[in-house]
């Protein structure tokens, strides 16, 4: 009963699909008997798919086809080894928990250093801006470049750097936690999992393209936690603790009124609901929270020295989180795009698509009969067409 099983459903890819979609393509072509392959290939498609006029006899290959020719591949693979694909999810889970993580601890060691106050020296508000704004929003640049793809040109991942990078890691995920499995399996499905890793980093300017955006989403997702544990210390240490705030500098040339320019320049985003003296620090409590270390903080009031809790707690809202979130969502979408556009007209796809339509001839030996004409014993070849 043919083209049952095949119901032409769209059906999504994920990046595991067409890391695997790749592996399978590359085992099928190492196989010792290509003429096997083939056959096998066209029982498939003849079984399943030819009496669909539309996708079985299309010159150009089918996505839904080619979808559900990988799915029966990977059920006829069974649980013999690891596939690629499924390695490459693996990996990708670790890494989101490993630098969820790593950027939450980052942002809480990172914050809380910068908002040390032993009270006699204040938290230094151009070292918190420095480091917790500054930097950010530099970095927030370069990723904005990377992603909006500009700066693809300028990382050495044409050069292979960074697919060599993934190779190792992904590599490592494969080998060392399915060793006892992998050290069971075939010879020949052996050297074709390492053969399909020779194939990516031939091929790094295409694949690149896709690995490249679950690791770039998981950095932005890195900077995205390492603001919010900066922002959940930075509430906690305000509401318990007593924090001075003050600014100083060596430089004649930076006075209250420079200070006061930035402050109002940089809280423009937020001064409209926030104004002065709740958004960001007053002139005159510009001037009083300035530290001169010869004269100490004993003659400063409080309410100056807590004046730029705010002006800090919303500029690192806005200048840090808002961009790493926006960064971290564009590049989730821009890398599920990316996987709208795999090349299902390349040229092993077509190899692949011809071996599907592409009549195979079954040549067999028989006996004649005791009623054939010729001498009992003779041989005949039989040919049957597909």
């Amino acid at each position: 009963m043919k083209a049952r099983i095949f119901k032409g459903t769209k059906e999504h890819w994920s990046l595991g699909d067409i890391v695997n979609f790749e592996y399978f393509l590359i085992h099928t072509s190492s196989k010792e008997n290509p003429a096997e392959s083939a056959e096998q290939a066209r029982h498939w498609f003849q079984l399943h798919v030819s009496d669909h006029s539309e996708t079985g006899h299309s010159d150009r290959p089918n996505p839904e086809v080619l979808k559900a020719w990988l799915n029966h591949q990977k059920a006829q693979h069974g649980e013999s080894m690891p596939l690629p694909g499924e390695s490459w999810q693996w990996l990708i889970g670790m890494l989101h928990w490993f630098f969820l993580f790593v950027g939450i601890l980052a942002g809480i060691g990172v914050t809380s250093s910068l908002l040390r106050y032993d009270g006699v020296q204040p938290v230094n508000v151009a070292m918190f801006m420095g480091v917790m704004v500054g930097v950010q929003v530099v970095w927030s640049l370069l990723s904005f470049l990377l992603i909006a793809g500009k700066g693809l040109h300028w990382i050495p991942l044409q050069a292979g750097f960074s697919l060599r990078v993934f190779h190792f890691m992904l590599h490592w995920a494969s080998v060392r936690l399915h060793r006892l499995t992998i050290s069971k399996i075939a010879t020949e499905k052996r050297i074709v999992w390492e053969s399909f890793w020779r194939h990516l980093q031939k091929d790094h300017a295409a694949a690149g393209k896709f690995l490249i955006w679950p690791i770039l989403s998981k950095i932005q997702m890195m900077g995205v936690a390492f603001n919010l544990g900066a922002i959940a210390v930075f509430i906690v240490s305000v509401m318990f603790r007593d924090l001075a705030f003050g600014w100083q500098t060596s430089m004649q040339q930076v006075s209250d009124g420079s200070v006061s320019i930035f402050a109002k320049s940089f809280s423009i985003p937020w001064s409209w609901i926030w104004g002065e003296g709740q958004g960001f620090p007053s002139f005159a409590q510009i001037q009083g929270s300035r530290i001169i270390l010869n004269q100490g903080i004993g003659s400063l009031q409080n309410p100056n020295l807590t004046s730029w809790w705010p002006f800090l707690l919303l500029a690192l809202f806005v200048y840090g989180f808002l961009p790493r979130t926006m960064l971290w969502v564009w590049a989730v979408v821009k890398g599920r795009k990316q996987l709208t556009r795999y090349p299902f007209e390349s040229a092993s796809c077509q190899k692949l698509w011809k071996r599907f339509q592409t009549p195979f001839l079954n040549v067999s030996r028989r006996q004649f009969d005791n009623h054939s004409q010729a001498t009992d014993g003779a041989l005949a070849s039989s040919v049957t067409r597909d």
